[in-house]
């Protein structure tokens, strides 16, 4: 029986260390997927990378994150692509952002302000701007509410 006890209990233990999230941390960015390690060369080539965070579930990787030295960060999921952009105080590299959204905020806000940080998500966007709205859109670019 003790032997039973000791044998389920190693099991159990094992299997909750298997379901615990890890990280990976580095800081490389040759450990993101090809399509993020493109994303970051081609929209952030002065930035400084400051860490890399694989996060694993399972074993295998869920969701990276590559923080830059001036505190603005990038999500990638699984695969590669994008999902959330954050510059802080700075304004998004606009080759990211969908041309609907990117008219959107030029034609109803004052010029000067601009995108400082987006998410893509299942629901569509949402973009923060530098006074501090954030904007609501679809997959499409189609603008959905302001909230303030």
């Amino acid at each position: 029986m003790k032997k039973f006890m000791f044998i389920s209990m190693a099991a159990l233990f094992t299997m909750l260390l298997a379901w615990t999230p890890s990280q990976a941390i580095s800081r490389r960015v040759a450990i993101l997927p090809e399509k993020a390690q493109k994303f970051v060369t081609e929209h952030f080539p002065t930035h400084t990378v400051a860490y890399v965070i694989g996060e694993k579930d399972f074993g295998s990787p869920v969701e990276y994150e590559v923080m830059f030295t001036d505190k603005s960060y990038v999500t990638f999921e699984r695969g590669g692509r994008w999902t959330e952009v954050d510059c802080g105080l700075s304004p998004v590299p606009e080759a990211i952002i969908p041309h609907n959204i990117r008219q959107y905020v030029s034609e109803k806000y004052p010029k000067g302000t601009f995108i400082t940080e987006i998410e893509r998500s299942r629901r569509g966007y949402s973009v923060e701007l530098s006074n501090d709205v954030e904007l609501k859109f679809d997959h499409n670019g189609k603008f959905r509410r302001a909230e303030y």
